[in-house]
């Protein structure tokens, strides 16, 4: 009896267990289908309509679909390549929308070639200035024109996968005798979680590298980051033989 009130017990325990990882993957689900469908295509868009969008006509006075070219003053400069800390960054003087330090990834094309009193020409977009233009050189700036859409796409697909992760130990601790077998093999995580876990990882990764490059296209993405899963899957079977 004590063996049968155990069991029934230790059934009760997983259920409850795997109603939550079910009430987990339903909201992890809902969360990767919203920026799937609707971050991922507004920031797309923006994207979109920042590279079409014409010059404004009076900077002064810019309509929410152009891009104020502005002039303005290198007044301070600093470059720092070695080290901690590296920096690049420069301090402009002249109207409000482009005044102030504007910071860089690095030192090339155009901030190594700069010097106090040289003008530049600012590209600004809803408030953010995208790049600097001087010495017939552009370079972007630590201010994109919006989240890159590739970390979007990144995001929502790693979400969907941690939902099937979270699907997948659901369903075993709501069946007893999936939830058996994989309590003897003694694993913590499920061979299908870990994969699913693992792909979501590598979405990530694969969307962080993509995410300096605002031309880059969602079929590059799935390329990139399928090709790299089944690299690195041939890899661990090879070590495993």
């Amino acid at each position: 009896m004590r063996t049968r009130a155990g069991s029934k017990h230790t059934g009760l325990g997983a259920r409850r267990v795997g109603r939550n990882w079910a009430i987990i993957s339903l909201l992890l689900m809902a969360a990767g289908s919203a920026v799937l469908l609707i971050t991922y295509p507004d920031s797309r868009g923006n994207l979109r309509a920042y590279q079409h969008a014409p010059v404004c006509a009076n900077p002064a006075a810019p309509r929410a679909d152009c891009v104020q070219v502005l002039e303005a003053q290198v007044a301070q400069r600093r470059i720092k390549d070695s080290g901690k800390g590296r920096r690049y960054e420069i301090v402009l003087a002249g109207p409000p929308a482009v005044a102030g330090r504007l910071t860089f990834y690095g030192a090339k094309p155009v901030l190594s070639q700069l010097r106090l009193g040289d003008r530049v020409t600012v590209r600004v977009w809803h408030g953010r200035r995208t790049s600097i233009a001087a010495h017939g050189q552009v370079q972007e700036t630590r201010e994109p024109p919006g989240v890159n859409p590739m970390n979007h796409l990144a995001v929502a697909v790693a979400l969907l996968l941690f939902g099937l992760m979270a699907a997948d130990l659901a369903v075993r601790n709501l069946h007893p005798g999936l939830n058996e077998r994989w309590r003897a093999s003694g694993r913590a995580i499920p061979p299908e979680g870990k994969a699913a876990g693992g792909l979501a990882v590598l979405a990530l990764v694969v969307g962080a590298l993509q995410s300096a490059d605002d031309n880059a296209d969602p079929k590059v993405f799935l390329i990139a980051w399928l090709g790299c899963a089944v690299l690195i899957s041939g890899i661990v079977t090879a070590r495993r033989v």
